[in-house]
C-alpha cells in the first residue's frame, strides 16, 4: 500500500476539502508511469501520482532530482545551486527517463490483469522509451556532486554504534557512495 495509502489520504484529506500539498515521498514514487513494469500504470503498477491524476483529475506537479543535468544542458553548469528548472520542451525533457534513473539491473516486469508477473523479465528489446517531460514536470539540479546524505559532527562521528548502524543500513540498501562519505566525512572532522 506504498502508493495507494498516500494517494488516498491525499484525495480524501486535501483534495475532497479544496486544499492543496506539498508532498516529499521517494523519487519513485513520484513518476506518471512505472518504469520497472514498462510505463504501465495499472493495478501493482499505479504510483501515487499516476492514482492521483486517474482518479480525481487533480493538477500533480513533480519534480525529480538530479545531479547530471549539465550533461544534456550544459548551462546548468553555471546555475545557481541548488536550482529548479521545467523541463517541457528543453533538452532535459526531451531525453528518455533512463537518463534520470536507469533500470537496467533490476530489469522490467509485465503487469497481467493488473498484477505484477515476476515469473520473467521483460526482454530488453521490448523495452519502451519515455521522454522525461511525460514522467515528471521540473529537475532540482543539486550541483554536479552528490549531496551529503547525513550531516556529520565530531560527536556523531565518535558514536561508533551509531556510525556502525548507517553503514548496516547503507549495506542492506542505501546508495553505496553514502557510506564512502560518511567514512570520508567522518576522517576529516577533528576529534
Amino acid at each position: 500500500m506504498r502508493e495507494t495509502f498516500p494517494a488516498d489520504l491525499i484525495e480524501r484529506e486535501v483534495l475532497a476539502k479544496g486544499r492543496r500539498a506539498v508532498l516529499f515521498y521517494g523519487l519513485m514514487h513520484f513518476q506518471r508511469k512505472n518504469l520497472i513494469a514498462n510505463y504501465e500504470t495499472e493495478g501493482d503498477a499505479e504510483t501515487i501520482v499516476s492514482r492521483l491524476e486517474a482518479r480525481t483529475k487533480a493538477e500533480v506537479f513533480t519534480i525529480w532530482t538530479s545531479t547530471k543535468v549539465a550533461k544534456l544542458q550544459p548551462d546548468a553548469a553555471s546555475w545557481p545551486v541548488p536550482s529548479v528548472a521545467l523541463v517541457r520542451a528543453t533538452p532535459l525533457g526531451a531525453a528518455d527517463f533512463t537518463f534520470y534513473y536507469g533500470s537496467e539491473a533490476m530489469g522490467r516486469f509485465a503487469i497481467r490483469d493488473g498484477k505484477a508477473d515476476f515469473s520473467k523479465h521483460i526482454p530488453p528489446d521490448q523495452w519502451r522509451t519515455l521522454r522525461a517531460e511525460d514522467q515528471f514536470d521540473a529537475v532540482l539540479y543539486p550541483g554536479s556532486e552528490p549531496p551529503i546524505m547525513v550531516r556529520d559532527s565530531p560527536e556523531r562521528c565518535a558514536d561508533k554504534a551509531d556510525i556502525d548502524e548507517h553503514l548496516r543500513r547503507v549495506a542492506i540498501g542505501g546508495p553505496p557512495q553514502s557510506a564512502d562519505q560518511l567514512k570520508q566525512l567522518c576522517a576529516m572532522i577533528p576529534k
